[in-house]
């Protein structure tokens, strides 16, 4: 029988999801294989799983292949946030985990030996995949439950420990979904310990940021120095015709003002900085 689970992987600043499939065969030797263009990371997740689901006392054999595929086969997939749906895929058979449950959910997390679940990167893009998906559920580390629940529409659960997760499946240990704590979020990371003031030079690109910043406008930044940059307003389609750097933005609505640590920045007419 093939157990299935559901995690994702980032491509850039998205994630995509990825469906893990478990089988086991007879062998006389030990095997855990993992296909589906693996990174390094993920490869080495089949000594972390193996080590914590026998720490967490859980039966793990020591005759047997087993082999985890990570569908779609041509995507790269990279980190160890897949090291609790293998884990899980792997358990579903031996401790009766529905199937139909696991398909509800969307799994990510880091495996210690021990069995306790690490945080992983990305958890925010992950969680809007998983909703775009239909998932019901999504089942992350404990510490990046709270930055997860920003996005609604999904049930996020945060789970300490493999054996949680595992009891939490089964419905033998209730845990209530992460309340929405966006504000709280938002509020913990809006100071930064880094500043302008500690940049030499590159004044021109300083300003440029100042202004696309202070205008919510994007940046575009040249991938060559002689490549002519292109600046566009998401309001319209128009396009500055100088090709500073400085000229980052062009302001397509006089903006609200910018206060920051160190500068207060307003832009308050449409004209070329360069003018």
């Amino acid at each position: 029988m093939i157990i299935r689970t559901h995690s994702a992987t980032l491509l850039g600043v998205n994630a995509i999801e990825v469906e893990i499939e478990c089988h086991e065969a007879n062998a006389q030797q030990f095997r855990v294989g993992i296909v589906g263009l693996p990174d390094t990371a993920v490869k080495e997740a089949r000594d972390r799983v193996m080590a914590a689901v026998r720490n967490s006392g859980f039966f793990a054999p020591f005759t047997g292949s087993i082999t985890f595929n990570l569908a779609p086969a041509d995507l790269k997939k990279e980190g160890p946030a897949f090291d609790l749906p293998l884990a899980l895929a792997f358990l579903a058979g031996r401790e009766g985990l529905s199937p139909e449950r696991l398909a509800e959910c969307c799994i990510v997390g880091e495996l210690s030996l021990g069995g306790e679940i690490r945080p992983v990167r990305g958890i925010l893009a992950i969680a809007l995949e998983a909703r775009n998906k239909g998932r019901r559920q999504l089942l992350v580390p404990r510490k990046v439950a709270a930055e997860a629940s920003v996005v609604q529409g999904i049930e996020v659960i945060g789970l300490e420990s493999l054996r949680e997760a595992v009891q939490y499946l089964k419905g033998e240990k209730h845990l209530a979904p992460e309340p929405c704590r966006a504000s709280e979020f938002f509020d913990a990371h809006a100071e930064y310990g880094i500043d302008f003031a500690e940049v030499k030079g590159q004044q021109d690109e300083k300003r440029a940021m100042e202004v696309a910043v202070a205008a919510r406008h994007p940046l575009h930044w040249p991938p060559h120095p002689i490549a002519p940059a292109r600046h566009a307003s998401p309001a319209t389609d128009s396009t500055s015709h100088c090709h500073n750097r400085s000229c980052a933005a062009l302001a397509a609505a006089t903006p609200p003002a910018v206060a920051g640590a160190h500068h207060q920045t307003w832009v308050q007419d449409q004209a070329c900085l360069c003018s």
